[in-house]
């Protein structure tokens, strides 16, 4: 599986994943911009790319790259702060997601522990938990609205039986 399928996958179980929480998703139909998603939280609405997480399960954590890779065009890669709202990280593997927002936009990875350390570090440690999508896009009750049953016209079923035959 190469890397552009990859992303797409994350960013499937992404939407997928909004959307089950009661979010309207809207996908770009150009890859000009920063963001991949555009999600409408009844408030507002967000610019949300997608990155796909590495993980390393030795550490028990998680790393998200949070630039865009520019360098197989000989270029530096680009930081997303001040480009997107957010980046909605997905962990394919154990169907898990994570939000980062703020000032870490600024970094170019950040790594996330799933368990605390083993040696009780928790100076500059950065919790899994805490960049839950819980925190971000809790489930949300949305009405949805019933269409209106269409009525047919007396006329179009006259005709469509007359023309089989019918009496």
């Amino acid at each position: 599986m190469n890397s552009v399928f990859r992303g797409e996958v994350a960013e499937m179980m992404a939407v997928a994943e909004l959307v089950r929480r009661g979010y309207i998703v809207s996908r770009l139909l150009t890859n000009g911009a920063a963001y991949e998603l555009l999600v409408d939280d009844g408030r507002s609405v967000l610019k949300v790319q997608v990155k796909r997480t590495s993980v390393d399960r030795e550490n028990d954590s998680v790393r998200i790259q949070l630039s865009s890779s520019k360098y197989h065009r000989g270029r530096a890669g680009v930081s997303y702060e001040g480009r997107v709202d957010l980046i909605l990280a997905v962990d394919c593997e154990a169907n898990a997601f994570y939000v980062v927002s703020g000032d870490d936009l600024g970094q170019w990875e950040i790594r996330l522990r799933t368990k605390p350390a083993r040696n009780n570090q928790t100076v500059r440690v950065r919790l899994a938990a805490d960049h839950a999508i819980e925190r971000t896009f809790p489930v949300v009750k949305r009405d949805l609205i019933e269409p209106t049953p269409r009525r047919r016209s007396s006329g179009s079923s006259n005709r469509a039986s007359q023309s089989k035959g019918a009496p």
